[in-house]
C-alpha cells in the first residue's frame, strides 16, 4: 500500500516539475530565441517521460514505499526495509552483510554497527570486515560519534537539494 501511494506522489512530482521546467525552457526558447515553433505541451511531455525514465535508473532510484536504497558506487548499494535494517548488495543482488542498524560513509569506507559488532565495508575493493569489536572498529578508523540512524544516511544522500533538482 506505502509503494501505491509513493508512486502516485512521483508521478505527481514529476508532472509538477515537468510542468514549471516545460514552461521555463518554453519561455527561453519563445521569448528569448525566437523560436516559436516549440509548443509547451510537448516539452512537459517529455520532460515528464525523461524525468520518470531517470527516477528509477540506478543512481537515482531511491526505493519505493516501504524499502530504500542508497547507491555507493556502481558496484554496490545499501539496501534498507522500514529505516531498520539495512543490506549491502552487489550488482547481483547478492547480500554481502544484513542488520545494519547505524552507518556512515567517508573516503570509500562504509562503516557500520550491527547488533553482532561493528562493520567496515571497502566499496572499492569490495572486503568487508564483519563482527568488529568497538576497539577494532576504532582501530580501523570508525567514528562512533559519526555513526548516523538509517533514516538520517538515506535523508543525507538524498538531500532537498537533489529532490528539488530532479
Amino acid at each position: 500500500m506505502a509503494s501505491y501511494f509513493h508512486l502516485i506522489f512521483e508521478f505527481i512530482r514529476i508532472s509538477i516539475l515537468a510542468s514549471v521546467y516545460g514552461y521555463v525552457i518554453w519561455i527561453l526558447f519563445a521569448k528569448v530565441f525566437k523560436i516559436k515553433a516549440l509548443k509547451i505541451g510537448y516539452i512537459a511531455i517529455v520532460l515528464f517521460l525523461s524525468l520518470f525514465i531517470w527516477r528509477f535508473s540506478y543512481w537515482r532510484d531511491n526505493g519505493i514505499g516501504e524499502s530504500a536504497r542508497v547507491p555507493l558506487n556502481s558496484k554496490y548499494q545499501v539496501n534498507m526495509i522500514d529505516f531498520y535494517y539495512a543490506g549491502i548488495l552487489d550488482n547481483n543482488h547478492r547480500n554481502l552483510t544484513f542488520g545494519i542498524k547505524k552507518l556512515y560513509l567517508e573516503n570509500e569506507l562504509l562503516y557500520g554497527q550491527t547488533d553482532r559488532g561493528y562493520i567496515v565495508f571497502n566499496t572499492h575493493s569490495g572486503l568487508i570486515k564483519k563482527g568488529l569489536s568497538e576497539h577494532q572498529f576504532l582501530a580501523n578508523n570508525g567514528k562512533l560519534n559519526k555513526l548516523l540512524s538509517l533514516d538520517s544516511f538515506h535523508n543525507n544522500y538524498w538531500s532537498i537539494k537533489l529532490l528539488l533538482l530532479f
